[in-house]
């Protein structure tokens, strides 16, 4: 079949300081030597280490990852290496250190292609590397950069845009030493380009993919935000698919957790607000999503299949990362597809600010005080701006929620009488979490309760049984008038439980206590704590 041809871009373009690595694409022609037919392909990546070239070669010709391998740079920045001064870069676990590799003079220089990265070598056109995979049958690859490209936002890299010729097999190498005649399969360059795109695309943890996000994690803790940032120093990254702002907060000025804290919208926004003056402590209130370097100890098993499977390694304190998504009343859990999407972009923006406070003296105002830093969208490309600190609206000056059942509030107002005792009401989520199916992620029951203020009595409780919180209070709260067979003539809750009861309360004329705290709720509380009177 004729090769499908596509044309090798070449574009002249210069360097603005705002301009990221991450914006750049390399385009690399990756030849296989001493080999006939010939065999190489042509592919564009963004900036990665060299561990993360390596197994993009792997897949570009169906290597098996079998045998040793490593880096020699033979050409950088328009200057030939002499094999007098080879340049070598490769695995430096604790095993390969001793073994590495191919020394042939103890003079030569060997770098960690795990912190290594391609920009630092092959920076003009004409640079070239040198792999070579399996020692024993010394299969060599030629790297030659060909271009730098502007990036395209619509493209997920790295990507093959050329394949010719089919690579031999791992192990194969004597094949072709004792059988001269020995055919070669002919290859259908489409098919080849659409096997190895596929490999590139598919992980099994879905699209995108997770080795990209652990490489911008890996990247950001390079910049260590955390020595010059406190985490009430905030800045703001708009979302390009609904304009909607993630506001992030850097953690390990006090070196307890170090990461990033991206809080999600409006409702997020409100959660930032109220961990920065002390007024949330509780987690699962939060919407936000959660990086965290972390012990190997302290990962899940999940957390270091995904690391494991993306072939990507970490060592020390504080080196691996944890990703964790926060949605109120829910377990922390897992990020889904979107929830990485978004956490991409959130990290390759975070990155940006990160080097324009590191170089360009970029200041973010601790909280309060002035305007919020930002990367927004705009006219189809990212920029830096402020933006002002957003308002969240009051609980005083919001609309109270509709009556869900108006003729039952009537009813009651005409069935019974006032109480004499007055009474505490509170919703909350309880203490464990429920799964309905094995792969659902867990939520926390709203409960509802009503104890008389007195005595301490529980006259009361219920177990959300579904998602509207405003429908589940008002029912709740009209099911124990009608168990009760009168209504308080006074009701102790906090701000949030009177909003989601204001319009029932004012049409049954009940007087209402706004406190910060339930003493009496707080002691239930802490006794379904001890003896797990819901458990499920």
């Amino acid at each position: 079949m004729e090769n499908i041809h596509i044309e090798s871009y070449s574009i002249d373009i210069k360097l603005s300081a705002e301009k990221s690595e991450l914006s750049l694409i390399y385009q690399l022609k990756i030849t296989l030597l001493h080999f006939k037919p010939k065999v190489w392909r042509r592919v564009l990546s963004t900036n990665c280490s060299f561990h993360d070239l390596h197994k993009i070669i792997q897949s570009c010709f169906e290597w098996k990852n079998m045998h040793l391998h490593e880096f020699e740079v033979r050409k950088s920045n328009g200057v030939m290496f002499p094999k007098s001064d080879s340049v070598l870069i490769g695995e430096m676990n604790d095993i390969n250190s001793e073994l590495f590799y191919n020394w042939e003079d103890e003079e030569d220089l060997m770098l960690d292609e795990e912190t290594e990265e391609i920009k630092d070598w092959i920076i003009k056109e004409g640079d070239k590397l040198l792999y070579r995979y399996d020692f024993g049958e010394d299969w060599t690859h030629e790297i030659m950069l060909e271009a730098i490209l502007p990036s395209n936002n619509k493209e997920k890299y790295p990507m093959c845009v050329k394949a010719v010729g089919i690579a031999p097999q791992d192990n194969s190498r004597a094949l072709f030493h004792t059988d001269s005649n020995k055919s070669v399969e002919k290859s259908n360059d489409l098919n080849l380009l659409q096997t190895i795109n596929s490999k590139f695309q598919t992980k099994q943890h879905g699209t995108p993919l997770w080795s990209d996000l652990l490489h911008l994690a890996k990247e950001f803790k390079t910049l260590k935000l955390w020595e010059l940032l406190d985490d009430d120093q905030i800045f703001a990254i708009q979302m390009t698919v609904d304009n909607t702002y993630i506001y992030c907060s850097v953690l390990g000025s006090a070196s307890e957790v170090f990461g990033l804290a991206a809080f999600v919208g409006d409702e997020g926004w409100q959660s930032l607000q109220e961990i920065i003056s002390g007024q949330q402590e509780d987690s699962l209130q939060q919407r936000s999503l959660l990086l965290s370097f972390c012990n190997r100890d302290e990962l899940d098993e999940e957390d270091y299949q995904i690391i494991k499977e993306s072939d990507f390694s970490f060592r020390g304190k504080h080196a691996w990362p944890q990703f964790r998504s926060f949605i109120p009343r829910y377990l922390p859990w897992s990020l889904d597809n979107n929830e990485i999407d978004v956490f991409c972009t959130v990290l390759e923006q975070a990155i940006l600010i990160g080097k324009s406070v590191i170089n360009d003296n970029l200041v973010i105002p601790h909280y309060p005080n002035g305007l919020i830093p930002a990367r927004i969208w705009q006219d189809d490309e990212w920029r830096q701006s402020f933006i002002s600190i957003p308002s969240v609206e009051d609980r005083q000056t919001e609309a109270p929620p509709p009556v869900t059942n108006e003729l039952a509030v009537y009813g009651a107002r005409k069935k019974y009488k006032k109480m004499t005792q007055a009474v505490e009401m509170a919703l909350f989520p309880f203490i464990e979490p429920v799964q309905d199916q094995p792969d659902e992620r867990p939520y926390f029951p709203m409960i509802y309760v009503m104890i008389e203020h007195n005595s301490g009595i529980v006259m009361d409780t219920q177990i959300m049984q579904h998602e509207n919180i405003t429908a589940f209070a008002q029912e709740s709260f009209l099911g124990s008038i009608d168990a009760l067979r009168s209504i308080p003539s006074e009701i102790w809750m906090t701000e949030t439980t009177a909003h989601y009861l204001q319009p029932i309360l004012k049409i049954l004329d009940i007087k209402v206590v706004v406190v910060q705290t339930l003493p009496l709720v707080e002691e239930l509380k802490q006794s379904f704590l001890e003896h797990s009177v819901f458990r499920h």
